[in-house]
């Protein structure tokens, strides 16, 4: 029998491929020069009024509607008519449509008074309640440099079980199209809404 020898030839393969595999590891756990994702909370904007009318009833926001495509926890970007953009890096912190009614009521809470505005959840002892459903059509930042907002806006008055529709509509300039602009966007948008909302409740 012959001895077994080591040919010259396979240690460069096998250092090759001990060289592709840690880069493929690498490249797998995010340690080679990847983007990290950032995650973005909206905040209550509008100024507290201590003089402003109060409302008859008390208003609760029953819900809060958004299209499909604006909830997801990916911010969305408007390119044309037809065309979004998906923002993988630039992330909601929680579900769109859960946190813009939190921040509408705190809004609210701050414009015409905490006593004014109920909770999470429907107040069952009283009867003068205007419940309000807000449904936007657009909520969108776009590559044009401007948050196109278009929402309406439902109070219901169930003591006399009447229906009312208000359509708001307006844009804000984005400073730039990162995730810090985006939300601050927003918040100014979700704090000129709480304001129309108030001052429908007069």
């Amino acid at each position: 029998m012959f001895p077994l020898t080591d040919h010259a030839s396979r240690q460069p393969l096998g250092r090759l491929a001990a060289t592709a595999l840690l880069a493929a590891v690498l490249l797998a756990t995010g340690c080679v020069g990847s983007a990290k994702t950032r995650y973005f909370l909206l905040s209550p904007t509008a100024t507290p009024t201590a003089n402003a009318a109060k409302p008859t009833a008390l208003a609760y926001i029953r819900n809060c509607q958004l299209p499909d495509y604006l909830d997801r926890t990916e911010m969305v970007m408007r390119k044309s008519q037809n065309e979004v953009i998906f923002r993988d890096f630039d992330n909601w912190a929680q579900m769109p449509e859960r946190m813009i009614q939190r921040i509408l009521r705190e809004n609210l809470a701050r414009i015409i008074g905490a006593e004014n505005v109920a909770g999470v959840k429907t107040p069952q002892s009283r009867s003068d309640i205007i419940q309000i459903d807000y449904e936007f059509n657009q909520l969108d930042p776009t590559t044009n440099g401007v948050l196109q907002v278009n929402v309406d806006c439902r109070l219901h008055a169930l003591p006399t079980k009447t229906e009312t529709i208000h359509n708001l509509s307006f844009t804000l300039p984005l400073d730039n199209e990162s995730g810090d602009a985006i939300t601050n966007a927003i918040n100014q948008a979700l704090a000129r809404i709480a304001e129309e909302t108030a001052a429908m409740l007069k």
